[in-house]
């Protein structure tokens, strides 16, 4: 695996040498000379735009426009050619043929991603913090020696596709529908991060509404206060934990994302009719 990274801008592609098996991460931050001729590699790409703004063009697919938080898959041997329309940074994960082909798991994933790409869907709020964080952090590993980092570096490049396939497109429609898929796209996030500090604030803030907003779209979509789901999620975790394993309830509540043990009594016993002591014994 030969590590690709640009430190500097770049007026060209960065030249990328990926084994067939393998997996590489790269970041090419563009110069206002910026170019690039149309190309095929052979191995499959994943770009995403983390800065600027590009136009994107490759044989069977749609020429798109792309901003921000999107991104486009580029299929193996597939002539395709990057155009800045403002000077861009783009990360880049380099997948070898035989990486996507020789898993049909992964030939599904990808067919989902380009599905995805020609839909419009891209990533927001915290999914886009997730996916650009993961992007560096295999980037670092990648330079260096860290035991293990090989199937790190793999294992992160199967989460980023996962992800991305994951996603619904953002089609169409009214910007109240627009504005539910995000509700329903946050609340699923929600159930992986309710341990964070969240609060209604943030929560709007990731979701591109106002207080007001959030507060009436996320009890239409879930039936639930965002308070009431949240601690609802707590609160089943909590009582995993309790039955589960032996952890004092002081960890229990900061595992579930509470830093008062006090405020935490308070809600496990309005929920729970008890006390978390006494919910365990009994």
């Amino acid at each position: 695996m030969k590590p690709a990274r640009s430190l500097d801008s770049v007026s060209e592609p960065l030249a990328v040498t990926v084994p067939d098996q393998g997996v590489v991460f790269a970041e090419s931050i563009h110069g206002p000379q910026f170019s690039m001729q149309v190309r095929k590699d052979g191995f499959y790409k994943l770009i995403y735009v983390l800065e600027g703004r590009v136009q994107f063009s490759a044989d069977g697919m749609a020429e798109r426009d792309l901003g921000k938080g999107a991104f486009f898959p580029v299929p193996v041997n597939v002539r395709h050619s990057i155009e800045d329309k403002t000077p861009a940074t783009l990360l880049l994960l380099c997948l070898g043929k035989a990486f996507i082909e020789s898993d049909p798991q992964f030939v599904a994933v990808w067919q989902r991603l380009v599905e995805n790409y020609e839909n419009g869907a891209s990533p927001f709020g915290l999914l886009a913090q997730e996916i650009s964080s993961a992007w560096k952090r295999a980037i670092l590993e990648q330079m260096g020696v860290r035991f293990g980092r090989v199937l790190s570096i793999r294992t992160t490049a199967t989460s980023i596709l996962l992800l991305l396939a994951r996603i619904s497109a953002d089609e169409g429609g009214t910007e109240a529908n627009r504005s539910r898929d995000r509700i329903r796209s946050f609340a699923a996030n929600l159930e992986k991060t309710f341990f964070e500090d969240w609060n209604l604030d943030k929560a709007a803030a990731v979701t591109r509404l106002s207080r007001k907003q959030f507060t009436k779209l996320f009890k239409e979509v879930t039936g639930m206060t965002f308070l009431e789901k949240l601690t609802q999620l707590r609160m089943a975790h909590a009582c995993s934990l309790l039955s589960r394993t032996d952890h004092s309830v002081l960890s229990i509540a900061f595992s579930c994302g509470y830093q008062d043990l006090s405020h935490f009594y308070r809600l496990f016993k309005r929920t729970h009719g008890a006390s978390p002591i006494k919910w365990r014994k009994e």
